[in-house]
């Protein structure tokens, strides 16, 4: 599988590989398997301690990364038409590869622990290991199969868990080929960069407004992880819009950067450094929690622009090419098993081996081990079962090429 698919989720195969996202996605999931260990596998009767709940706070936007390349990689193929004036690739195609590439994995390792190993969740309200059973509730059932569960308080975080970021990035599916259309339209009368531009603004403006929303209304009651509606629309596409969004500028940026000259791609990168700077002075003085996942959202989709650029500078070639090493890289490539497993595991983990906890920072590495290896076992076999076949059946969703044409504006 090419990095030209997603998050867990992987984007249709478009255009060259491009080098060491594959890497990175990787490396994100590790965050996202260590965070996770550190929150349920300390030692009975201790929690974990500040600096690693300052540690949980970094490793939790691993996901921002996910939604941000996400976006990033399904839209170039829509922004390249946009800024080339080329067709637009098929909506129907795109819909149904989405499907094949998401369902068939998700399904399959649903009906193992769901049915087989009863590890998926059916109260989430209950303590971690009691809110366990098989998933045999049918309401619960077809919000789950169907992965609309986090659409309503009384399912949402049931199931696999982890599976509430499937429900969002849907959403994105769901809303990205008529975003691309509205920028169709507009590149008839505007710069074709600015049209190709305009939906990702659009929807990263939708989302800093719904996130804002999503603060205040934490501050004025019951906020408890799916008990209440407020958690729903905290986990929305729509709060999630600003990453989305973000992920969609930065690929219209790297498409157009390949018809800038050498002084304005210099000019784009010291615009890029100090951007990633000012957010990083933002993250510092916010400190943590969602008030700085937009900042982090923007530095994460400078990031991937300045190591795909035409002559990324030294920093990030060195980047890619500890990316493009195989570890990263294939750990990304079977990132959506993996992603998918790897909370199931450590709640059977959780329930059968105290050995597994850790009260140092040598146990937390072995603990992470212990949760990572079976992980990635698992992934690959699925990845290789399940994921590869279905994506055999996937169509193009890119036409064929033609003379790019310089763009507007």
């Amino acid at each position: 599988m090419s990095n030209s698919d997603i998050l867990p989720v992987q984007a249709p195969s478009w255009g060259r590989r491009l080098a060491g996202l594959d890497g990175l996605r990787g490396t994100a999931l590790c965050g996202i398997i260590l965070a996770h260990v550190i929150i349920f596998l300390p030692e009975k009767g201790s929690v974990y301690s500040g600096a690693q709940t300052a540690m949980v706070g970094i490793l939790s936007h691993s996901l921002t990364f996910f939604f941000v390349l996400s976006a990033f990689l399904l839209y170039r193929p829509f922004a390249s038409a946009i800024i080339k004036e080329r067709p637009q690739p098929r909506t129907m195609d795109f819909y149904r590869n989405r499907v094949l590439r998401v369902w068939p994995a998700y399904l399959v390792i649903l009906a193992i622990v769901g049915f087989g190993l009863g590890l998926t969740v059916v109260d989430k309200d209950a303590p971690t290991l009691e809110g366990l059973g098989r998933l045999t509730d049918p309401v619960l059932l077809i919000a789950n199969v169907l992965l609309v569960q986090n659409y309503h308080p009384d399912t949402a975080f049931t199931g696999l868990g982890v599976s509430w970021s499937l429900v969002t990035e849907v959403g994105f599916y769901i809303l990205l080929p008529p975003l691309a259309y509205l920028g169709m339209v507009i590149a008839r009368r505007r710069s074709k960069v600015l049209a190709a531009l305009v939906p990702g603004l659009l929807l990263f403006t939708v989302g800093l407004a719904c996130r804002i929303t999503s603060i205040v209304w934490a501050h004025g009651g019951d906020v408890r992880p799916g008990s209440t509606w407020h958690a729903v629309f905290g986990t929305s596409t729509l709060v999630t819009s600003d990453l989305f969004g973000a992920g969609m500028i930065a690929a219209a940026v790297l498409v157009a950067s390949g018809f800038m000259t050498t002084q304005k791609l210099a000019l784009l990168r010291r615009f890029s450094w100090s951007i990633i700077g000012v957010c990083v002075i933002c993250v510092g003085l916010i400190g943590n929690g969602g008030k700085l996942t937009p900042f982090m959202g923007v530095a994460f989709a400078i990031g991937i622009v300045l190591t795909q650029m035409p002559h990324p500078d030294i920093a990030s070639r060195a980047l890619v090419k500890v990316m493009d090493t195989a570890p990263p890289r294939l750990a990304g490539e079977i990132s959506l098993s993996s992603y998918l497993w790897h909370y199931p595991i450590l709640l059977f983990v959780l329930q059968h081996f105290d050995g597994a906890r850790y009260g140092s920072s040598v146990e937390l590495l072995m603990s992470w081990v212990i949760i990572a290896v079976p992980t990635f076992i698992l992934g690959a076999i699925t990845y290789r079962l399940v994921e590869l076949p279905a994506m055999r059946q996937k169509r193009r969703t890119d036409r064929a090429p033609a003379e790019p044409k310089p763009a507007s504006g």
